[in-house]
């Protein structure tokens, strides 16, 4: 059993952030960063435990409620902090409001729930689409992976420098990592740590991208002098991905509706010293047609539920519903509808999403070959990346050409 000397003020913290993920529809990342960032006096071991306890009660709400109603007969957030710590084997400390609690005790009761709802803290109505759309037996495998921590992934910025001297420098820095077979431009860190204040993050020498996401962009196959068009580019991952690989001679022209993730994607751009990307900050009413027929390829990373990276953003699981999965089945093909005419004759639509559901993967792709907009294309490859067999995110891709 763990001796660790617990504050009131990390509690307090710890149950504040979760009120605001819960109660106040925050992203749990961003909650946490903002916790971190106010508490200047914290060391390395307070800022873990709390980071650490706030994701795993995201994950786990469910099983860690139906434990400490058993034991304890209340489910409020700092209960759910005591049956987390009580799971990781630290030694409750004597007090008062939880004089019930005995980690012996709450480690027998966890180990005892064996529903897959409570046991990896899913939503009824979401395991029973899990189940209808995979199979109990796949659904099962990808939750349990999907419930465990993301590793740190780096891609390397092959436009500054290469694996083998990142490093070096990284390690220069204190920090050690692993390439990752399969993964050429790819860094993973040996030990979680923050990164962006590091020296090379700051040059631009790399950005962190999980190594699922780093295939999309090959499947695209930029080739040097392409115009290329990122239909959903978000904050740029995969723009600044797929301009590195272009050795940044040709054209992106990066989309997307929302202006703070322009601004982040032209910011990111700089820091990588990126000429070749232009943002278009489009709406509804935007006319894409002095792009019709130009495009050597379009990429469109749909709008999703976002299953397929639930490790990295647990709290996705409680703000879904089956409405907002429907919104997400007629955006993504809104969007396919939309930006199909830009790919010129020979050229590709790849189509990729973050989620593990193939009715918004496999069945949006064949609805849109069925269509007038699709006629002329013919589906050339597709895949999806399993957690459970990759060990990193869950995503889907299909690639399209013209014909």
């Amino acid at each position: 059993m763990s001796n660790i000397k617990f504050h009131r003020n990390q509690i307090q913290a710890v149950t504040k952030a979760l009120n605001a993920i819960f109660g106040k529809n925050a992203k749990a990342d961003d909650t946490v960063q903002r916790l971190l960032k106010s508490q200047k006096r914290w060391g390395s071991r307070d800022r873990r435990l709390v980071a650490g306890s706030i994701y795993d009660i995201v994950r786990y709400k469910r099983k860690y409620e139906a434990v400490a109603a058993d034991l304890v007969g209340r489910t409020d957030h700092e209960t759910l902090f005591w049956i987390w710590a009580a799971e990781k084997g630290y030694a409750l400390p004597d007090w008062a409001e939880i004089k019930e609690l005995d980690t012996e005790q709450v480690q027998e009761a966890l180990n005892n729930v064996t529903r897959r709802t409570l046991k990896e803290s899913i939503p009824d109505w979401l395991d029973n689409l899990g189940v209808e759309e995979l199979g109990e037996e796949r659904w099962e495998r990808e939750l349990h992976v999907l419930n465990q921590e993301a590793d740190v992934i780096l891609r390397v910025n092959t436009l500054l420098t290469y694996p083998e001297r990142l490093q070096q420098w990284l390690k220069e820095e204190g920090v050690e990592t692993e390439k990752i077979h399969g993964f050429p431009d790819a860094l993973r860190l040996k030990k979680r740590r923050a990164v962006q204040h590091l020296k090379a993050f700051k040059l631009g020498h790399f950005e962190i991208q999980d190594a699922n996401s780093q295939m999309i962009a090959p499947l695209v196959d930029p080739q040097e002098g392409d115009f290329i068009v990122d239909a959903c580019a978000g904050a740029g991952g995969k723009s600044l991905h797929l301009a590195a690989l272009l050795k940044d001679q040709g054209e992106i022209l990066a989309i997307d509706i929302y202006p703070k993730k322009m601004y982040e994607l032209e910011k990111r751009a700089r820091r990588s010293r990126i000429e070749g990307i232009r943002t278009l900050l489009a709406d509804k009413n935007t006319d894409f047609s002095e792009y019709s027929g130009k495009a050597d390829k379009v990429l469109i990373d749909a709008p999703c539920s976002g299953l397929g990276i639930l490790r990295r953003n647990p709290d996705a699981k409680w703000k879904l519903s089956m409405k907002k999965i429907q919104r997400y089945r007629e955006l993504q093909q809104d969007i396919l509808q939309s930006y199909a005419p830009l790919v010129k004759a020979g050229g590709s639509l790849v189509y990729a999403t973050c989620s593990i559901l193939p009715s918004e993967n496999g069945k949006q792709v064949r609805e849109f070959l069925s269509s007038e907009a699709g006629a002329g294309f013919e589906l050339t490859e597709e895949y999806t990346l399993w957690p459970s067999v990759t060990g990193f995110d869950g995503f889907y891709v299909g690639q399209m050409i013209r014909k």
